[in-house]
This record gives C-alpha cells, sequence and structure tokens, in this order.
C-alpha cells in the first residue's frame, strides 16, 4: 500500500492555475510512494495535462474528470476506494500550501485524523472547537480534546489514516455522506468522526490560509447559488443527523416563514424541501 494519497479538487480551474499545486511543486519536497489525484470537477475538460513538475517529485500523478460537477462526498469516497493509501490528504485547488504543512506528512501516526490550523484573511477559521476559533498564537501541539469537545473543521487540508477511513465507512456504509454535494460534506464528516473515532486518535496540526468564500467578492447568481446550496445542506443536516423534535419545530418555523410575502421565499423553499425528504435539490429534481 501507498504512503499518501493527495487529493486536488479542480473546479473552473486548469493545472497550471492551481494555488494549491503550484505551492506542492514550489515546496520541493520530495514524496515516495505517494500519489496525487487531480480531480477535475467541471465544469469543462482539462486543456492541459501536464504534471511534470509533480512527477519530479516522486509523485505518481493521476488526472480524473467528471466534468459534470458530481458531489465532493461522492469524489471523496471513490477517491479512497479507488487509491488506496495509509493515508488520505484532501484539498482545494485555492490553497496556500507551506512547507511546514507538507513536511508533517511525512510524519504521521499510523491511526490519525487530524485538522489543520486553517487561515482566511489572516486568520483563523478552522477548526472551531467547541463552536470557537482557535486564537492566532494557539499552537497544535498543545490542544489536547477531551470525549466532550465538538470539533468542526473545513474539508481543505484534511488527513485521514486509512484504517480510521474504514471504520466510519463500516460504521455508516460510506467515509463521507453522499446525501451532500458541497456544503455539509465536511461537517457531517466531523460528525461522524465524533460518533465513531476516539479522541485520542484526533489531532490539530499547522495549516496554511485558504479562500473562503464568504471572504470573496461575488456575483449575486453566485450568491444566490450558495445560499441555495447552504439551505440545502441545513435542511439535510437536521433531518439525517438531529432528532425528530427538532426537525418538525423546524418545519412549522418555516411554514409560518412561509407566509411572509416575499421574505426568502426561495431559499426557505428549498431549506424545507431537504428538511421534510431528507434529499438534496438535486436528488429531488432527479426522480
Amino acid at each position: 500500500m501507498d504512503k499518501l494519497s493527495i487529493i486536488v479538487v479542480l473546479y473552473n480551474c486548469e493545472i497550471k492555475d492551481s494555488q494549491t499545486l503550484a505551492g506542492i511543486a514550489a515546496a520541493k519536497i520530495l514524496f515516495e510512494q505517494s500519489n496525487i489525484i487531480i480531480w477535475n470537477n467541471g465544469p469543462k475538460a482539462l486543456l492541459d495535462n501536464n504534471t511534470e513538475q509533480l512527477t519530479k517529485l516522486g509523485f505518481n500523478v493521476f488526472v480524473e474528470e467528471t466534468v459534470n460537477n458530481h458531489s465532493l462526498a461522492e469524489i471523496y469516497n471513490a477517491f479512497i476506494q479507488k487509491y488506496p493509501a495509509k493515508h488520505y490528504i484532501i484539498l482545494d485547488d485555492d490553497s496556500s500550501i507551506t512547507s511546514n504543512y507538507l513536511n508533517q506528512l511525512k510524519y504521521l501516526q499510523t491511526e490519525v485524523i487530524a485538522y489543520p490550523i486553517i487561515l482566511s484573511g489572516g486568520k483563523p477559521c478552522s477548526p472551531k472547537i467547541n463552536r470557537k476559533k482557535l486564537l492566532t498564537n494557539t499552537q497544535p501541539e498543545i490542544i489536547k480534546f477531551n470525549n466532550a469537545d465538538k470539533v468542526e473543521a473545513i474539508g481543505s487540508g484534511l488527513i485521514i489514516s486509512d484504517q480510521l477511513a474504514q471504520q466510519i465507512r463500516s460504521h455508516y456504509g460510506d467515509t463521507f455522506d453522499e446525501r451532500f454535494y458541497i456544503y455539509g460534506v465536511d461537517t457531517t464528516f466531523c460528525w461522524r468522526v465524533a460518533h465513531t473515532i476516539p479522541t485520542s486518535k484526533i489531532t490539530v496540526v499547522q495549516g496554511f490560509s485558504h479562500s473562503v468564500s464568504r471572504n470573496d467578492i461575488e456575483s449575486k447568481a453566485v450568491k444566490l447559488f450558495r445560499k441555495i446550496e447552504k439551505a440545502n445542506a441545513k435542511g439535510l443536516k437536521i433531518h439525517h443527523y438531529q432528532s425528530s423534535f427538532r426537525k418538525w419545530f423546524k418545519v412549522s418555523q418555516l411554514l409560518v416563514l412561509l407566509c411572509i410575502p416575499f421574505y426568502r421565499q426561495q431559499i426557505n423553499k428549498q431549506y424545507l424541501g431537504a428538511l421534510i425528504s431528507g434529499k438534496h435539490l438535486k436528488d429531488r429534481s432527479s426522480k
């Protein structure tokens, strides 16, 4: 079995334009028995598959394409199944990867799930421990978890050992919840970890800067798309991971809100649809 399998998911990005891949190449750290899977998730096929800068570092490089924008959870699960390794690393295409982060990948514990400290706009945004962000001067090595701690993190930079990925899969049927498409994939993974993995095997490591959508300037269409996706994710999280009381309480709230003309009608309808059906908009629309 290989030591590492690293996935970098591209969206609307060429290989040569990926900040993440450029950072890995620029670090010039040599890796043995390690794979990089460049997964283009659309919306167009790649024009250039040149990966010479990565193969020079010892990586086995593979390119996958799903140009119709698959669920991130589906991609992550397929990646783990197709490219088995002792550890899996998940990355987006727009992270400022550092040498410190990459060097850590060479000295991982056999069984570990590691959340990197992610900065956005120079400030820590992930992970959150008991809903609180880390302080800028917090050092990963002094963070210790107890069984009552609730840890949530964004997916980019996530490190998962194969043994623990399979442990989650054996409990839930898959490692990542494929009922989610974009939002909710990372949060529900953290919830699954909390329910199946001892806190002694969870740690925080040095991370990097990453682009977070809420800090970006975006068009109205993109903002609306994100709101609809987030509404679906919220409904699904309550339906599948919270109590029936919580579910029906939120249903009653949304029904009242839908009686108010012009008040977030489109967003609340999406929220309600996912909440009641337990299915994402794409899955509801395909039936």
